[in-house]
């Protein structure tokens, strides 16, 4: 059976000065590579809230396309929602670059294999004059992917140990099939979220400066089994689940305020 899929990305791509606005993509930075190499990552990451569920039919909570009509005995859907907390962990006050901005990649897998991953992009600059619209974040070949569409935060002067909440969210449908994604999910017995650091980038001047990561693991958690889907939660209190939208625990300005 040819699976037919159809995909939505709730992720948020913003840079936050002030307020938040949507990051322009799709330009290139022509700039030499830095000799002096950075080579100490600025941003931690760990992960708070996790929440997975898979089912016949598609999710009301999200919009899919108009495409979608099928009925519950022809569609089955996935929505996998993740919360990282992003702390930065360098002084912008000492180094002594415009700008850095790193790379994620964010993997779903199981006892039995990957099922899914996507990429966060994690940045700040201390040079009001950078301009991340001149930059490039799909370059082929950087940190072995070109599909850094996935989303990110950019926040301009982030300070020392200043952590963020944020979201990674999607959901998707296909028909149903032996090798789909909910099948995986289905016929797992532990599921993982984990997040590898793929690399980073300096911005100097007109220098630019790649550092490649390679399975450089810096968060890991188990979903668990809470209602009709799969859990982890280290950010709601216990007793407020049943009172909350598992797939929005915290309200977006709340978590940029």
């Amino acid at each position: 059976m040819i699976t037919e899929k159809k995909f939505l990305i709730f992720s948020i791509f913003a840079i936050i000065i002030g307020v938040s606005s949507i990051l322009p993509v799709g330009y290139f930075l022509f700039a030499p590579v830095k000799g002096e190499i950075v080579d100490e990552p600025w941003f931690s990451v760990n992960i708070p809230y996790s929440y997975l569920e898979a089912k016949n039919g598609t999710f009301q909570d999200f919009e899919y396309p108009e495409a979608i009509s099928m009925n519950e005995t022809e569609v089955e859907s996935y929505g996998f929602g993740t919360f990282l907390n992003l702390t930065l962990d360098a002084n912008l006050e000492t180094e002594n670059v415009d700008a850095r901005i790193e790379y994620f990649q964010i993997q779903l897998t199981s006892n039995i294999g990957l099922i899914e991953k996507r990429y966060q992009i994690v940045g700040t600059n201390s040079n009001i004059s950078f301009g991340y619209e001149d930059f490039h974040f799909k370059r082929d070949g950087w940190f072995d992917t070109n599909q850094m569409s996935g989303g990110g935060l950019l926040k301009y002067n982030w300070t020392l140990g200043e952590s963020i909440l944020w979201p990674n969210s999607g959901a998707s449908s296909s028909t149903i099939s032996p090798d789909s994604e909910v099948t995986k999910i289905r016929e797992a017995d532990r599921l993982f979220v984990t997040v590898y650091r793929l690399g980073w980038v300096t911005f100097d001047g007109n220098s630019t400066t790649i550092i490649k990561r390679v399975n450089d693991i810096v968060a890991q958690i188990e979903l668990t089994k809470y209602n009709e889907g799969l859990l982890f939660n280290n950010l709601i209190p216990e007793e407020d689940l049943p009172k909350i939208d598992l797939w929005h625990p915290i309200p977006y300005e709340d978590m940029i305020s």
